[in-house]
């Protein structure tokens, strides 16, 4: 689905006693052509300007009102009228040969992100010269496609918060016809953990999870591994510099350190005292080129107010004076967070931030990045966190926060996939057991809460016997098979499949049979068992 990013009505005047090739100056475009796909050919004149009307840096289209146009016929202003391409070709030659009599111009309204696009409609409006008539109007759209990211930090295990957030985007992408993109941010060079790819990859594909562009999928923006994309984060930095949006800071660590003991001690905020800020443009540049070590810090304003609608928060406001410069370029030429983050999701044409809600105090630094180079912020969601029961932020001392743990402790994806996607999310009925297929249909960013989830594994352990359940008895036996010791009989887990899915709660993790599984005797059936990660240890066959 294409996201309407911003739109403007540009009427379509000619000058009666001007050339007929041409439109009013800083009233553009000329008269248009349609190709069959409906998108506009053309070129918006604008004094002297020639700029192409079709495909723009931004993926924009421009369209005739989404093939509709609104034009003046005898006076009379027509809206929204169905329009084939030979009734508009027939319309604008009838045109041509009208004499009407001048009208007023009608008023040229653009966005923020449209005349980003085309610097023309920025231009100042002036009066007419001369008499001109108004053929028309186009409806000028902004447009991109829904592609959203999921980022993890490959620092530990896959954590289930994190799938949450994953789901959400994975779910808003197909429902839109959209694509997820695999980002992994590992510029905390510091944390990483061997393997914590592999994790990412195998506990997404367990859960159903599935993207089109990543590490190992390739796609037209890569690498998708921030590490290996090191020069175009030193290439923005030093633009943040060149345009005063950011400086240079030589504080060492042993300074940054004493600096937050002092604040400490008078019971101050810990935040950078921003001395590099004061120092001279020209004496910072000398001591960089001199090859003195040193980090590469926003320069936020010292006054004002920053403001931004987030999807599930609605209207926040920051006090610019409560933002710290933040590092933006280490001293190892790694970049941080903040500008790794604003440059790969503008690069890679994010139309949609999905992310925990605990980002939510970094937004205002992001937002001052893109400002910085007049790129259009994507649309925001912060979501709540996962919980755990003491309502703070789910950790490993509330238990298993890894995907592998709740694997290896025999749940199934359905149930996990079924769990998290209602922590959060309020469907508005009573219906709360839903396959990933019905999500995608049911799911509506319109209705995720702003409170956290409270993780509930009495519930999980529900949702878990409900799939169980769900499950057609080949399917069970075949994801039963994967626990039980090598040579069991494949005939004797089938007819245990309709007791186990009575009598299960997690998945069996480990069976223990009094004799071999081979045996098909009843006898055998019945002195077995299964280990249980539920309070009931064990649960006799």
């Amino acid at each position: 689905m294409l996201q309407v990013v911003d739109h403007a009505f540009i009427p379509l005047l000619r000058a009666v006693d001007g050339p007929a090739d041409r439109t009013e100056p800083l009233c553009v475009p000329v008269r248009p052509r349609i190709r069959r796909d409906g998108v506009v050919r053309g070129e918006a004149l604008a004094g002297g300007d020639v700029r192409p009307f079709h495909r723009c840096d931004l993926g924009a289209l421009i369209q005739l009102n989404g093939r509709r146009i609104d034009r003046w016929n005898g006076g009379r202003h027509v809206e929204d009228t169905k329009l084939t391409q030979q009734q508009v070709a027939e319309d604008d030659d009838d045109a041509d040969d009208q004499q009407t009599e001048p009208r007023e111009r009608p008023p040229l309204r653009c966005g923020a992100a449209l005349s980003s696009v085309f610097p023309a409609l920025r231009a100042p409006h002036r009066a007419s010269t001369h008499p001109f008539e108004c053929i028309g109007s186009l409806h000028l759209f902004l447009v991109t496609d829904v592609r959203v990211r999921f980022a993890p930090s490959p620092t530990g295990e896959l954590h289930i918060g994190s799938v949450r957030t994953t789901l959400y985007n994975f779910l808003f992408a197909r429902q839109n016809k959209g694509t997820l993109i695999l980002r992994i941010e590992d510029t905390d060079q510091e944390r990483l953990v061997p393997g914590a790819i592999d994790s990412v990859y195998d506990g997404l594909h367990w859960l159903g999870i599935r993207w089109e562009e990543g590490p190992r999928e390739g796609g037209p923006f890569a690498p998708y591994v921030q590490s290996e994309r090191l020069p175009l984060y030193r290439e923005h930095a030093e633009a943040l510099v060149a345009m005063d949006a950011a400086y240079p800071c030589f504080c060492t660590k042993e300074r940054l350190a004493q600096m937050r003991e002092e604040q400490q001690a008078r019971k101050e905020i810990t935040r950078y005292d921003r001395v590099c800020r004061r120092i001279a443009p020209a004496e910072a540049r000398q001591r960089v080129d001199d090859g003195e070590p040193h980090t590469i810090r926003l320069k936020v304003p010292e006054t004002g107010t920053i403001a931004y609608h987030d999807l599930v928060h609605d209207d926040v406001k920051w006090e610019l004076k409560d933002v710290e410069d933040s590092i933006l370029l280490k001293s190892d030429g790694f970049p941080t967070y903040h500008l790794a983050v604003v440059v790969d999701d503008h690069v890679m044409r994010i139309s949609h931030v999905f992310r925990g809600d605990d980002w939510l105090p970094s937004l205002p630094k992001h937002l001052l990045i893109y400002q910085a180079f007049k790129w259009q912020v994507p649309e925001h969601a912060h979501f709540p966190n996962v919980l755990g029961p003491d309502h703070k932020k789910l950790s490993k001392r509330h238990g298993a926060t890894a995907v592998r743990e709740f694997r290896d402790q025999g749940y199934i994806p359905e149930a996990i996939v079924n769990f998290l996607a209602l922590i959060g999310w309020a469907p508005g009925t009573e219906e709360e057991v839903f396959t990933m297929e019905q999500l995608i249909q049911k799911w509506r960013l319109d209705q995720v809460q702003k409170a956290g989830g409270v993780w509930d594994k009495e519930r999980l352990d529900w949702f878990n016997r409900v799939h169980i359940r769900m499950l057609d008895d080949d399917d069970m036996a075949e994801r039963l098979a994967a626990f039980l010791p090598a040579g069991a009989s494949r005939d004797v887990i089938s007819s245990s499949v309709p007791l186990i899915k009575e009598r299960s709660r997690p998945w069996p993790t480990r069976v223990r049979c009094s004799s071999s599984f081979s045996s098909t005797s009843s006898s055998t059936r019945r002195s077995c068992c299964w280990r249980s990660a539920s309070p009931r240890r064990y649960a006799s066959c």
